[in-house]
């Protein structure tokens, strides 16, 4: 068995390489600055650099099964001419990169069709696949939990040093610091940053705005982000409250939070 993050897809790292740790097996990459990204963030694993030449016959002729985040389909499309040679197909285990609420309304989770086995969060993601069709076709649903905060805590030392190398020591000396993380823009225009960014620009947060939750220890810092004038909202968003292209029009931005 080993693991595979194909191409220039650096989002699928942190969604496998923990996953070849728990499991033991190695993980193949294609991509140089994704080889130093493995060894720098994940140093625990063995991580493999095949270049796009070698790669088909280096797997096959070593491998029956590989975890990734690649639909079978792609999977067989990179593999086609090495799968010919050797006689045999390899098997694959369909690895989410994320629970996300995103391909509500898109076609994205539909090309998990051809997949007989894949790992599961939890009951959410297989309601998810059952909703799109894909699910019934699987031949094993593997439920694996939360492994990635797991593997957090067991290499909390390695990863508060990287944070303190690579972000902390780079901020700004001030008494609080506050992390605005939005989701990657896609078709369903889920990415609040493209609205809030010109504004936390040019109106940057101040004690003014801060209003304090003290049952639960937060501190909320509220950022009025006028709409432009995409309509109204849709009545087919998903679980996050999708509004299509319309603006975010009240984003909250949470300061800290005792319980976290």
């Amino acid at each position: 068995m080993a693991a595979l993050v194909y191409g220039r897809m650096a989002h699928h790292l942190d969604h496998i390489a923990p996953l070849c740790e728990l499991l033991s097996i190695p993980l193949i990459v294609t991509e140089i600055d994704l080889l130093e990204s493995a060894k720098k963030y994940y140093p625990f694993i063995e991580t493999v650099y095949w270049g796009y030449p070698e790669l088909g016959d280096q797997v096959l002729s070593r491998f029956d099964l590989l975890f990734c985040s690649l639909t079978r389909s792609f999977v067989d499309s990179i593999f086609s001419f090495a799968q010919h040679v050797h006689q045999k197909r390899v098997a694959t285990v369909w690895c989410p990169h994320g629970n996300s609420d995103k391909g509500q309304r898109t076609y994205f989770m539909e090309g998990l069709n051809e997949e007989r086995a894949a790992l599961v969060y939890g009951q959410k993601i297989i309601d998810f696949l059952i909703q799109k069709g894909v699910y019934s076709q699987l031949q094993a649903a593997l439920p694996i939990g939360n492994f990635r905060h797991a593997h957090y805590l067991k290499h909390k030392e390695h990863y508060t040093a990287l944070l303190q190398e690579e972000v902390v020591k780079k901020l700004p000396v001030l008494p609080q610091t506050l992390l605005y993380a939005p989701t990657w823009e896609d078709e369903e225009k889920n990415s609040s940053f493209f609205d809030a960014a010109p504004h936390l620009i040019q109106h940057p947060l101040s004690p003014l705005l801060e209003l304090r939750a003290p049952s639960i220890g937060t501190i909320y810092h509220r950022l009025t982000v006028p709409a432009v004038g995409h309509g109204a909202p849709s009545e087919s968003g998903g679980q996050t409250g999708h509004r299509g292209a319309m603006s975010k029009t009240g984003l909250m931005f949470v300061g800290e939070n005792a319980e976290a």
